[in-house]
């Protein structure tokens, strides 16, 4: 199970941090495909569509370069990687999935950031399934065409996303408790073995 039990050592003392960018990062890894592929990529079709965006500071990032990986005519949305403490000085932060639950969510949180966040998502977690739109997080549309509108008005209304924040992070604290993470732990492998292990 995907879990937050590290957490308070790893996360926890970015909540100090100061939030001096009013803009949403995303600076998404990149696995290499073949150009034909890339297209079919929510997050590249988002860094593509977004790259000169006022709003939103966000480029494919590459950790480890094997040959040719960045594809010739898009070298633009190639950038270096931004670590963790300078991704908790932006006040917004997306969630795109890609082979599997985008992992951003609980640090995210944690750190008081407000999450843009589609409605239908494939991949769900013990994280994201109570989830409220314009309580836990700002509902956009799958596709994403709607980010920069959405940007536009949570920068005019700063107040709602410090509210949303506020409530993501009460609503993730929850997962910080060991005893009840053990407690699901347990109740999962409980029900994993009940409907899916033979005698």
């Amino acid at each position: 199970m995907r879990g937050i039990f590290e957490i308070n050592k790893k996360f926890l003392y970015f909540n100090s941090c100061v939030k001096a960018y009013n803009k949403l990062v995303e600076k998404g890894e990149y696995e290499y495909a073949h150009e034909s592929l890339l297209l079919s990529f929510d997050r590249f079709k988002f860094v593509l569509k977004y790259i000169n965006s006022p709003n939103i500071d966000c480029g494919l990032i590459v950790r480890v370069t094997q040959g040719e990986v960045i594809i010739k005519g898009y070298e633009y949305l190639f950038k270096d990687i931004l670590e963790m403490n300078k991704m908790n000085e932006y006040k917004y932060h997306i969630y795109i999935e890609g082979n599997d639950l985008s992992s951003n969510l609980p640090w995210v949180f944690l750190n008081k950031g407000c999450l843009l966040m589609p409605k239908d998502i494939l991949f769900n977690s013990i994280f994201n399934v109570n989830l409220k739109p314009w309580v836990h997080y700002v509902p956009i549309k799958t596709d994403l065409s709607d980010v920069d509108e959405i940007m536009s008005y949570l920068i005019k209304n700063d107040n709602i996303g410090e509210k949303i924040a506020n409530n993501g992070y009460k609503y993730i604290k929850q997962f910080t408790n060991n005893d009840l993470m053990n407690k699901i732990k347990i109740e999962t492998i409980k029900r994993y073995c009940k409907n899916y292990i033979i005698d």
